[in-house]
């Protein structure tokens, strides 16, 4: 039960990363974290989102070396949506690049948090409320991109 348990549990948390890796093969337009952040951030902030960024990419690069020719043919396969082409990869990935992908979210996941610790609750708030406030633009795009042939 433990293992299966164990299973269930990276099998989801593959599914994520994948998620958030396959993602980003969709071209969105940059957006400047000072432009966007610029009134509810510091400076230093601001650089730190931009490095945290920026290792994230490194991170997903770093991923993507580890695949074979046939794991990044899932990826440009344009037959398969992106939930189709997220569980064929799934089902390939060896358990070194499981392992990769458990500490990159990891990773990824302290750096959000040491992040978040360094707010305050005004910049909290400020933030919270911008993300609420971009909700239905981000689900605009999301609906702009399906009519235009990108699913996930």
């Amino acid at each position: 039960m433990k293992n299966l348990l164990s299973k269930v549990t990276i099998s989801a948390m593959m599914m994520f990363v994948m998620g958030v890796t396959i993602a980003q093969e969709v071209d969105m337009p940059e957006v400047d974290q000072a432009e966007k952040f610029g009134d509810i951030l510091t400076a230093e902030q601001i650089a730190t989102l931009e490095q945290n960024k920026a290792n994230r990419q490194e991170l997903r690069e770093a991923f993507k070396a580890t695949l074979s020719e046939d794991q990044l043919a899932i990826l440009e396969d344009a037959e398969l949506n992106r939930r189709e082409q997220r569980e064929a990869l799934r089902n390939t990935l060896t358990d070194e690049q499981q392992e990769l992908l458990a500490s990159n979210r990891e990773t990824i996941r302290e750096r959000r948090d040491a992040f978040r610790d360094g707010l305050t609750d005004e910049q909290r708030t400020a933030l919270r409320e911008q993300r609420q406030d971009q909700r239905p633009d981000r689900r605009s795009r999301r609906d702009r991109l399906r009519r235009h042939g990108r699913s996930n």
